[in-house]
């Protein structure tokens, strides 16, 4: 593993105990102070500062050891937590990741933000007594605060190829010594080769020393897991307090008892250990598996021609196998919502704040899992949605009052599977769309008649022009409707939808439905004359013969109105015209209609491939798939097609719709 390689795994980590502190300091916030709370906190600054001092990266190291050292003093109970002090620490954790930010994008971390750092830096200080400076040394331990001091022996042999990886072992020393007291050392070298065959990027050099410290031998070893694998790491006590030394001979009796278990506890562990692989590996896996699927579609193709028994048996036999890797290798890049989800209590506080609202976040169902494609490109849309929410919808707390609502507004997140989908709601219980004012700014800005009819859903619809707006000031947060067209963009893009839910004076639900994946899907092949076209399998709910028992653009489903389009009609496809057709009956979330076709083809593992420009922009079309004779079929778009077939349907009057029935 290289320098550039190790530094990323550096900065990835950060990442993640970062977010763990951030949540941890807000649940402190919000008053649960618990010592889990107050550890997690502790470990996450303890575990960065001894990453970022294998790396000799000083300024990162030594503002985590300031923020350590008053964490040492709130767990050794000589400091109460109150919100100045959770502010600070929020402040710190913010500058700590600012730092991480800046080492990724090889910033000079000595140079950044210099007078926030000063700022930060004095008021720590202002929370440790005249012995800061040996408290802060017993941040570095979690067992320092019992006072057991230990004598350990490390004997150290570097791996011979970790210069070349661009570790320094002086600094491996020097994070040693900050651990502790350094009582002896001394260096030698291995067998040095001939001068001639001496190689300048090799490590020759041998460490023995004694080190004075609370730290345990786990927390020592920990020390060297950047270079574990090819160097030789002994660390063993060699002076211990009495009670201990006492505790130890007591316990040696058992070790060749325990030892065995020890190791099947570690086997154990190595079983559920976690591989963390780069997204771009993942990527180019996908793509491999759907070139396979494709190639054993023609090959099930040309066996069906040759009608020999043995082959179709292996070929489906082949087939299953082909759907396992397909299946196995997708839930690779599946990843939990909740990684959206954790970034929001902490833009509800702040806002929240800056608003002078009092708003509780709810979140539920942070373990659904969809593609990590989608999960990444997720983020700015509910960014939007929520601030929304917050600044325009939840009012203050004087207008709740005067509207008999709790102080306190709710706003809630919640994901969920419906129908092979993933949908995403964000509620919020302010003060809801206002239809009238909404139809007002649409005619003011012609985007619809005056005389215009048109139904609730509609009318919400609006909000999604490009620019539309009813808030009447603007903020710098959001106003309701502005932006929100590239929201409906974005999701749409991910071959979604958004529906929006409404009550004046109660609230508003945005809803999101997303398929679970961008990569590969069963699919449902239906055919219009020659042109294929592909559904999700997920959303067919039953097939059946098309009749004449409709009115206009309602089907009588079994004495149910269910809304219907022709795909021949609706892209301009003469069909084949033999007076017999098929429905399919799509559901995606709440919305039900039918797709009229020529014929059913079947069942198909589709591998999804973008439109290009020439379709890209054409609502009803979410992608394409090459078929097992080397033909395109277009996917269609279920939540747009529903959608319009449902708006067809609407236009039906009541009377319509009763004789539709009647027939």
């Amino acid at each position: 593993m290289d320098l550039n390689e190790s530094l990323d795994l550096l900065v990835q980590e950060a990442r993640e105990l970062l977010a763990d502190m951030e949540s941890a300091l807000l649940q402190l916030e919000a008053g649960d102070i618990s010592a889990d709370c107050i550890n997690a906190i502790f470990r996450a600054a303890h575990t960065i500062k001894g990453s970022a001092g294998l790396f000799g990266l000083e300024p990162i190291v030594s503002f985590t050891h300031a923020l350590e050292s008053v964490l040492v003093r709130v767990r050794n109970n000589e400091l109460s937590i109150d919100a100045e002090l959770t502010g600070l620490l929020i402040r710190c954790a913010d500058y700590s990741r600012s730092q991480i930010d800046a080492l990724e994008h090889g910033a000079d971390l000595a140079a950044h933000d210099p007078q926030l750092r000063r700022d930060l830096i004095a008021q720590l200080q202002r929370y440790l007594k005249d012995d800061g400076a040996a408290r802060s040394n017993a941040g570095d331990s979690d067992e320092q605060s019992s006072g057991q001091l230990r004598t350990w022996k490390l004997d150290l042999r570097f791996a011979p190829d970790v210069l070349a990886n661009g570790m320094d072992p002086l600094s491996f020393l020097h994070y040693l010594s900050n651990m502790g007291e350094i009582l002896a050392m001394d260096t030698r070298t291995g067998a040095l080769p001939p001068l001639s065959a001496l190689e300048p990027e090799t490590c020759y050099l041998e460490f023995s020393l004694e080190l004075l410290t609370a730290a345990s031998a786990a927390q020592l070893r920990a020390v060297f897991d950047f270079v574990a694998e090819g160097s030789r790491i002994d660390i063993r006590c060699i002076s211990a307090p009495a009670e201990l030394a006492f505790e130890n001979a007591a316990a040696a009796p058992m070790a060749n008892a325990t030892n065995g278990e020890a190791k099947a506890s570690r086997g154990n562990n190595r079983d559920n250990a976690l591989l963390k692989v780069e997204a771009r590996k993942l990527d180019a896996l996908i793509d491999t598996v759907g070139e396979l699927v494709i190639r054993c579609a023609s090959c099930q193709n040309q066996s069906e021609q040759l009608r020999k028994a043995g082959l179709l048996e292996l070929m489906e036999e082949v087939g299953d196998l082909v759907e396992q890797i397909r299946d196995r290798a997708l839930n690779l890049r599946m990843v939990p919502i909740g990684e959206v989800f954790q970034r929001f209590p902490r833009v509800v506080r702040d806002v929240s704040r800056e608003l002078n609202k009092q708003i509780d976040l709810r979140i539920s169902g942070a373990d659904t899992e969809l593609d990590k494609t989608m999960v990444e490109k997720l983020t700015d849309p509910l960014m939007h949605i929520v601030r929304n929410a917050m600044d325009h919808g939840i009012e203050s707390v004087a207008d709740r009052i005067a509207a008999g609502k709790p102080e306190q507004g709710v706003l809630s997140l919640n994901a969920f599977h419906q129908s092979g989908t993933v949908v995403i709601e964000i509620s919020d219980d302010g003060r809801g769309l206002d239809t009238d004012k909404i139809l007002r700014k649409a005619i003011e800005r012609d985007l619809i008649p005056a005389d215009a009819k048109l139904t609730e859903k509609e009318i919400f619809a609006l909000i999604f022009a490009p620019g539309f707006s009813t808030a009447d000031t603007v903020t710098d947060l959001s106003g309701r409707g502005v932006g929100m067209d590239v929201v409906r963009q974005n999701i749409e893009l991910l071959r979604g939808s958004v529906d929006i839910r409404s009550e004046h004076g109660k609230g508003t639900t945005i809803q999101i439905q997303l398929p679970l994946t961008l990569a590969i899907i069963d699919g449902f092949e239906v055919a219009v004359n020659d042109a294929h076209f592909v559904l999700p399998l997920d959303m067919v709910v039953e097939c059946l013969e098309f009749d004449q028992q409709h009115f206009g653009n309602i089907f009588n489903l079994r004495g149910q109105p269910l809304p219907f389009m022709r795909l021949a009609q609706q892209f301009g496809i003469t069909s084949e015209g033999n007076g017999r057709e098929c429905m399919v009956v799509l559901q995606c979330g709440d919305h039900r209609a039918g797709v009229v076709v020529d014929r059913f083809v079947g069942e198909i593992q589709a591998v999804i491939k973008p439109l290009g420009k020439l379709l890209g922009g054409m609502r009803g079309f979410s992608g394409s798939t090459i078929l097992g004779d080397g033909s395109v079929a277009l996917l269609l778009d279920v939540p747009a097609l529903l959608q319009r077939a449902t708006q067809q349907a609407s236009r039906m009057d009541g009377l319509q719709l009763l004789t539709s029935l009647a027939h």
